[in-house]
């Protein structure tokens, strides 16, 4: 096999005009330009992120690099770069000429092919004209931005490396190209340079959502207004001072938190006006008085008031709003300048926040990570799928406090379960999941574990006693109700007093997780996690499978893994199923560890029928159903029923439609038909509502043996055990 090379690129370092600077290691690959080097010291090397399966948190990845200090186009010895003139007159981000001031830019180092830094950019210089520069923008992986009067100009060295991304490719040594180089790492500069008498290094990590803060800057807002005795409480009108620039005076109007009342007003504009939609009202009764205090800007999300900020444009559509946690979630992700999507698809960039009449999220409550970073694909089949109808109608983001990026992403999905975390350079969502047979898996066995004495196994459980979930929260985080869990697992596992008390604000409505089963099975999902027992298998793999990353589905073959059903070793014929939640390569040997959480068990069942209802014919009792809600073609959902099956009626949230009694198919189905008999469910099926097995004591005999639904995607298990007389029917992640 022959020899990589690992080659690294850091966002807006070059030294001429040849493009961004291609660090190497060992050496060069032989089809090299002037554009590579071999500064690259060591490869690189670090630890990876690892998941929390039972705390629904994601740690983030760190890796080092390490540089040869005099090879390449930056002088990485400075320990602080100077700058070497300064920009004479402002600049636009489209701007291709610029002025400095003196000296003369020819008298020190700026002549025809430098690369000169301003702020974050990059720029090349191509021609030089006396105090006049000629420049290509956004060179070498920067972005263009406006400059002011006065920036500092570098040469050799940009002002500062913290923040800027950095790429990771390998690439064959020989007979190889530049478009053969593969991405296997990315990330951003956690630290700048720290020099040493041999190498320079870099740290750097895989996610900035750690330390990326939303809401940085908290803008306050002045209001004052003279009450009157005969003012109306449901009109008032309050003129705002003090307004930032822009940022707060929403031409389509916007929430303000008013810590002191405590209270949310809409405002618009300039002015705060009508009743809150939160807290309690401003008195304006009594005698005549000023009143007067500090605002902020606060975003609310629910749909069901005036200006929800997150939602989506549908390619060629308008603005949709929306409250579902996974429109919020690449709401601000993605927001950045209304542009960053995929050609032909749904746009979630909300754009800028900043300037007069912009009503954006980006910077102070968006990312703006690149559309290709993020795995949108998953976070729009779980919306569609087990996440359907989640409305996160009571988060909030903004107001007097700031919050790092990460914890405002666990609000959305730590309470159902989930984790945004990093799969393959792109950021994703993940829920730990049953691995079914037939699916999309990688096969792990003797060929691929380096050494079986690495292999350890270990079961890992959290002594929790209570589970508090507040709900109902308002801006200052607290809850108008409370669900508390107490009857778990894991309690009779543990001596007393030793377990915690696992207290989750959450931002849902109470009454959508009582009436809804989708938020109780999703959050007693995560609860049972919290407190269960996973067994966990830790190995070492070749470089053949060095791609796997968090979330992968594997199965286990190798003989020396133990089954932790029964503590003996795997035969040639057996096999354990799981997740990968830890993975971290070393690429000078070109291994990765790797930590999987075994989640195949006996209690795997089949994919139960469902079927979701187009409409109802009152007269021939026929249902025409979608062909494919629940299974991919060639399959079909109907059809998955058979006669005399006993069927229960839910309503479009998947709670059992009020009313509503057993059906029972009558005829053989059709791809899109299933017809009943005299028991009809006694209510007229509805647009949107879904067909399922009726309990457990109600069906027959041979629906007992595929006793479970809303399994994973559809997939079916070869075992389906599941059922027990009094029970409902299992959901997945019972």
């Amino acid at each position: 096999m022959d020899k990589k090379v690992y080659i690294v690129t850091i966002e807006g370092l070059s030294g001429d005009s040849t493009g961004i600077h291609k660090y190497c290691w060992p050496a060069v690959p032989d089809y090299a330009t002037a554009q590579y080097s071999a500064g690259l010291a060591e490869p690189p090397s670090g630890v990876g992120s690892t998941w929390n399966i039972e705390g629904s948190e994601m740690s983030v990845g760190s890796f080092r690099l390490e540089f040869r200090p005099a090879v390449g186009p930056v002088t990485w010895l400075r320990t602080r770069a100077r700058p070497v003139t300064e920009l004479d007159g402002a600049i636009t981000a489209g701007a291709v000429t610029l002025n400095v001031k003196a000296p003369v830019p020819a008298d020190v180092g700026i002549v025809n092919g430098s690369v000169v830094f301003i702020d974050r950019e990059s720029l090349d210089v191509t021609n030089v004209a006396g105090v006049t520069l000629t420049v290509t923008r956004a060179f070498a992986g920067s972005a263009a931005a406006a400059h002011v009067d006065g920036s500092d100009v570098y040469i050799s060295a940009p002002p500062a490396l913290y923040g800027r991304q950095v790429w990771v490719y390998e690439v064959n040594r020989t007979g190889s190209s530049a478009g053969a180089e593969s991405l296997i790492m990315s990330g951003y500069v956690a630290s700048e340079p720290k020099s040493g008498i041999d190498t320079v290094i870099i740290q750097c990590r895989e996610r900035f959502d750690s330390v990326a803060v939303l809401n940085a800057d908290p803008q306050v807002i002045r209001y004052r207004f003279r009450i009157a005795s005969t003012m109306d409480a449901e009109s008032f009108d309050v003129p705002l001072r003090d307004l930032p620039a822009g940022s707060s005076a929403r031409s389509t109007g916007h929430y303000l938190y008013l810590p002191d009342v405590p209270a949310v007003y809409p405002a618009t504009g300039s002015s705060l006006y009508a009743t809150p939609v939160w807290g309690t009202p401003i008195d304006t009764t009594g005698e005549r008085r000023s009143v007067g205090g500090t605002a902020y800007e606060i975003l609310y999300a629910s749909i069901d008031e005036d200006y929800p900020p997150f939602g989506y444009v549908p390619d060629g559509g308008a603005f949709t709003p929306s409250d579902h946690p996974c429109d919020i979630a690449l709401n601000i992700l993605l927001s950045l300048d209304g542009t960053n999507k995929t050609a032909g698809a749904t746009n979630w960039d909300r754009g800028t926040h900043i300037g007069a009449g912009n009503n954006g999220l980006y910077p102070r409550y968006a990312l703006g990570v690149p559309i290709a970073r993020v795995d949108v694909a998953a976070f729009e089949t779980a919306k569609a799928g087990e996440l359907a109808n989640i409305r996160a109608s009571e988060f909030w983001l903004g107001g007097e406090k700031s919050e790092k990026a990460r914890t405002a992403l666990n609000r959305l999905f730590s309470p159902l379960g989930y984790v945004i975390g990093t799969n393959r350079t792109q950021w994703t969502l993940l829920r730990l999941a049953d691995v079914y047979a037939g699916g999309t898996t990688t096969t792990l066995d003797g060929q691929y574990v380096t050494d079986a004495k690495d292999i350890t196994h270990e079961t890992r459980g959290r002594a929790i006693d209570r589970v508090v979930m507040t709900t109902d929260l308002g801006p200052d985080g607290e809850g108008a109700n409370k669900i508390i869990v107490d009857a778990l697992d894991g309690r009779s596992l543990y001596p007393p007093h030793v377990g915690a008390i696992e207290e989750i604000a959450i931002p849902y409505r109470h009454d959508d997780l009582v009436r809804s089963v989708t938020y109780r099975y999703l959050v007693a999902s995560r609860i049972r996690r919290l407190s269960s027992r996973v067994a966990i298998v830790t190995l070492t793999v070749t470089a053949q499978v060095l791609s796997l990353d968090i979330g992968d589905a594997v199965v286990c073959s190798d003989q020396a893994i133990r089954d932790p059903k029964t503590g003996t070793r795997l035969t040639t014929a057996d096999s354990v199923a799981g997740q990968v939640v830890g993975a971290t390569v070393d690429w000078k040997t070109r291994t990765s560890k790797l930590t999987i959480a075994i989640s195949e068990t006996d209690g795997r069942a089949r994919f139960a029928p469902a079927a979701k209802v187009v409409s109802w014919d009152p007269a021939t009792k026929i249902a025409t159903c979608e062909a494919n809600a629940y299974t991919t073609t060639p399959a079909a959902d109907p059809l998955t029923f058979a006669i005399a099956d006993v069927c229960r009626l839910l309503d479009s949230h998947l709670a059992i439609k009020a009313g509503s009694s057993t059906g029972v198919v009558s005829l053989a189905p059709t791809s899109t038909k299933l017809k009943f008999a005299v028991d009809d469910f006694t209510v007229a099926p509805a647009a949107n509502d879904v067909i399922v097995y009726a309990g457990y004591d109600s069906v027959v005999a041979a629906q007992r043996g595929v006793y479970a639904y809303a399994a994973d995607g559809g997939a079916a298990a070869t075992t389906s055990t599941l059922g027990a007389a009094g029970a409902d029917p299992n959901r997945y992640g019972d």
